[in-house]
């Protein structure tokens, strides 16, 4: 158990990468693969990897050096879903097979969470406006916006449904993330008054749900995160089946490059 100092039991987050990567060592595991489960590589991506970097440099000097030196070449990194643009095009192309039917009927949208700009380390917002260009080549009714990217929140959404000429009717609301937790229940699909603020309805407590049904839209929640969708899962599994090395972290990670 761990206690402060009153003997009060702190709650940790024991399935972080950092107790993984403790546990595996100490059962002197020789291979050792961590797979991301972002969407893209952004702040949350850096910590997994600053993780692994304090892992292999025993930052906390309770692991046995001869060990990770014996695993030079034997730890990898698999990348987030949309590490690249190849990926974009792949997931547009599986978002479409999955949705078209619903494309055809009216807007489908998706919210990512993406990174405030100050928090957007290797500029990855822009796979958002990436999904979205690739999938609108299919089918004009996708929009992908986020919840923290700034000029992408749901008023940016509504502005270019707008501008295409959308101005009610049926949407689909996805969320575009590996699971629909905290964000996907609430900030997207929450339904009632708790939801929704009209003296501020650009409010980031307002959900997409009650927002474009009081834009005049009639909005349709899907609780289904990327990861129940199987073409989307196996995209992540490909990337554990061809992960970097240690000294590859951070190459190729800037995707304006």
């Amino acid at each position: 158990e761990n206690t402060d100092e009153n003997g009060k039991i702190v709650k940790r987050n024991y399935y972080a990468p950092n107790f993984w990567l403790h546990a595996f060592a100490t059962a002197k595991y020789k291979d050792i693969t961590v797979q991301s489960l972002q969407v893209i590589p952004g702040e949350e991506y850096s910590r997994v990897i600053n993780y692994i970097k304090d892992f292999a440099n025993n930052h906390l000097g309770d692991l046995d050096d001869e060990y990770l030196q014996g695993l030079d070449g034997h730890l990898w990194l698999g990348t987030p879903l949309l590490n690249n643009t190849n990926d974009v095009a792949t997931v547009a192309t599986i978002i479409d097979q999955q949705y078209k039917g619903l494309a055809a009927q009216g807007v489908v949208a998706f919210m990512g969470h993406g990174n405030p700009d100050t928090y957007d380390t290797y500029k990855a917002n822009v796979r958002y406006t990436q999904l979205e260009e690739a999938l609108q080549a299919k089918n004009a009714n996708y929009f992908v916006g986020t919840v923290d990217m700034p000029e992408n929140y749901k008023e940016n959404v509504l502005e270019r449904m707008q501008e295409k000429g959308i101005t009610s009717g049926k949407m689909n609301l996805f969320p575009l993330m590996s699971i629909c937790g905290d964000h996907g229940h609430n900030d997207m699909a929450g339904e009632g008054d708790e939801y929704w603020d009209e003296e501020d309805e650009e409010s980031e407590d307002n959900s997409w749900f009650e927002y474009f049904s009081h834009k005049g839209y009639t909005p349709e929640s899907n609780l289904i995160g990327l990861l129940e969708v199987e073409a989307v899962r196996n995209v992540w599994l490909e990337h554990t089946k061809n992960p970097v090395a240690l000294e590859d972290y951070y190459h190729s990670m800037y995707p304006e490059e």
